[in-house]
């Protein structure tokens, strides 16, 4: 992980950032973004826009972001996305299902469209053009509109795990998953590598995790060499 940056002195904001900043929820990722105050409004307006004004299902929202947060390593997105999925009716099993792939939401009890949308979320991310077949059976299930702003939801979310992870993963929070390539989904390693999971318990790890004797192909530099425990790590599938 970068080294962290600091935040800017509050004291050389300008008022309308000041005032903007004061707004909006208290959330370090906006104070990091203030160091750019040209493009703050814009950004924030954006996130606001994609979280409030939007058409595009919560539920589908929720599950989409969290993919993203985990394709692009960024704890800090799916820690805080894993608090709005629960508020907006996401089980664990359904949010836990997001650090494997599509194909383990179904086992998870995701619904057909919920799978859908996670497929789309992994070839999006990790192929930039997703197979037409599948776009269009997303367009078939959403619409046009729903679509639209599925693909400015996670290019959105894309570009800020990539501000959090260059930042440093914002301050004064400790959890942790590794970067990950985001080349296709078929070409990624069946195990990740190991992370610490801080902001999610063993006990709600997906039950196929919690009780595997695999141990994952630790890499870590805590643990190089070493075979962890597969409760510390989560299994590609």
């Amino acid at each position: 992980m970068a080294s962290k940056l600091q935040y800017p002195d509050q004291h050389t904001l300008s008022s309308d950032a000041k005032l903007l900043l004061a707004s909006r929820p208290q959330r370090n990722m906006y104070r990091m973004l203030a160091h750019a105050p040209s493009t703050l409004p814009s950004v924030l307006d954006l996130t606001r826009a994609l979280l409030h004004d939007s058409v595009l299902p919560p539920k589908l929202r929720e599950l989409a972001i969290l993919r993203v947060g985990h394709l692009c390593g960024s704890a800090y997105a799916v820690h805080q996305h894993r608090k709005i999925g629960a508020a907006v009716g996401l089980d664990a099993a359904r949010m836990d299902a997001t650090s494997l792939d599509a194909e383990a939401a179904a086992d998870a009890g995701c619904s057909e469209t919920e799978v859908l949308v996670l497929r789309f979320v992994e070839q999006v991310v990790g192929q930039t053009r997703a197979d037409t077949e599948l776009r269009d059976r997303i367009v078939q299930a959403l619409g046009m509109e729903q679509m639209m702003e599925l693909l400015v939801l996670v290019g959105t979310y894309a570009m800020l795990a990539r501000v959090l992870e260059n930042t440093g993963g914002i301050h004064h929070y400790n959890a942790r998953i590794p970067a990950r390539s985001i080349a296709p989904i078929s070409a990624i390693s069946p195990f990740r590598r190991c992370s610490e999971w801080r902001f999610l318990a063993a006990s709600t790890l997906p039950a196929a995790i919690r009780s595997s004797s695999s141990p994952c192909a630790c890499s870590d530099a805590a643990g190089m060499g070493r075979k962890r425990d597969a409760t510390m790590c989560a299994r590609w599938a």
